[in-house]
Order: C-alpha cells, then sequence, then structure tokens
C-alpha cells in the first residue's frame, strides 16, 4: 500500500498505540456519559498522529498512503470532540477537564 515503516519496532509501537487506543474506545462505549472525558482526549491523539502523518507522508519516506491516514485522523478526531460536545450536551472545557457531571 506504499506504506514504508523502517524498523520492526516502529510497527510494534503503532500497533501497541492502535491496540491501547481501541480498548480505551470500547471501555468508554459502556457509558459515554461518563467516560466521555477520556474519548475527548483521544481526539486531541488523533490531531497529533495528523500532524506527524501528514507532513511525513507528504514531505518525508514514508509514503503518500501517510498522508491520507492523518487525514483520516483528522476527521475522525473532529468528529470525536464536535460529536460529543453536540450528543451530550456539554462543554469543551468540561471535557477537557474531566468535570461531566451525570444528571
Amino acid at each position: 500500500m506504499g506504506l514504508n515503516i523502517c524498523a520492526p519496532v516502529w510497527g510494534w509501537l503503532i500497533a501497541g498505540f492502535l491496540g491501547f487506543t481501541a480498548a480505551v474506545l470500547i471501555i468508554s462505549a459502556r457509558d459515554l456519559k461518563r467516560r466521555a472525558s477520556q474519548v475527548y482526549w483521544e481526539s486531541l491523539l488523533r490531531y497529533a498522529a495528523a500532524l506527524l502523518l501528514i507532513p511525513a507522508g507528504l514531505f518525508g519516506e514514508v509514503g503518500k498512503i501517510a498522508a491520507l491516514l492523518g487525514l483520516g485522523d483528522l476527521a475522525i478526531g473532529l468528529v470525536y470532540m464536535f460529536g460529543l460536545t453536540k450528543e451530550l450536551g456539554v462543554s469543551h472545557k468540561a471535557l477537557l477537564f474531566d468535570s461531566v457531571t451525570e444528571s
């Protein structure tokens, strides 16, 4: 697919990150109102991934597919961040500081 990862350790690191992310999102989905801040912080991680992947894909030797993956991370981060505030009716500040009150 055009993704060039130079050493196996980077692949392991990415796999570990994605496994941890999946576990956090599965656990958060069980009680989203109470654990919404974890998903909100996941959106910030998605933005960081986009900031790394897009330039690496366009200007580095990682492969153009990395830029597309970065754009996907950016889209997922936007959905998490703005979808949570709209769906749960809470502010960004409440999610950022984990001060969502249950009603």
